[in-house]
Order: structure tokens, then sequence, then C-alpha cells
């Protein structure tokens, strides 16, 4: 049997403030925000294709100006990921990591 899909942080750089709207909004109902402009999302790959064509659509996203980054992360970076300030928990094995 597979495994669960990875998560992957997915990060955007806007420059307007409509299409940055938009796409936050989007990606606010597909994934965990964990930064202002990062989210964490757990999909497969063509789970991940298929996110990133919908973001990338013209009132969203306008590639001439904005950047949109995908970043699959595999089990061995989750563990190991670190969390410090107002950022949420972060589950390292069976605890929560606190710095």
């Amino acid at each position: 049997m597979a495994g669960a899909p990875p998560t992957w942080a997915v990060a955007y750089d806007v420059v307007d403030d409509k299409r940055r709207t938009r796409l936050s909004k989007f990606l606010e109902g597909r994934g965990t925000r964990v930064q202002y402009s990062v989210f964490e999302v757990v999909a497969t790959a063509e789970q991940m294709r298929a996110l990133l064509v919908e973001a990338m659509r013209p009132r969203r996203f306008d590639p001439a100006e904005d950047s949109l980054r995908a970043y699959c992360l595999c089990e061995g970076c989750r563990r190991a990921t670190m969390v410090a300030g107002r950022a949420a928990a972060v589950v390292c094995g069976d605890a929560p990591v606190v710095l």
C-alpha cells in the first residue's frame, strides 16, 4: 500500500494586490498557510501540477511579473523542519518541535 501523499511548500511573490489576494484565497482552500506567502499542501505530484495550473490563471497570476514555486518535502525533511515564533506547531515524530 502506498503511503500518504507528500507535503509541498508552495511560495509566491505576486506584484499586484488584487492578483495576490485572489491567489492567496485560492491557496487557502487547498493548504495550510505557514507564512504570509507560503502554504503547505498535501498532494500527489499529479494533484500539485493541476493545482499550479489552476493557480496560474490570469486573474491570479502574471508570469511576466509574478513567481510561484512548489517544493516537495520528503518525509525526512518534514521531520527535520524547525519552527519558531507565531507559526503553527510542527510535530516531529510524536512530539511537537519547540524552539
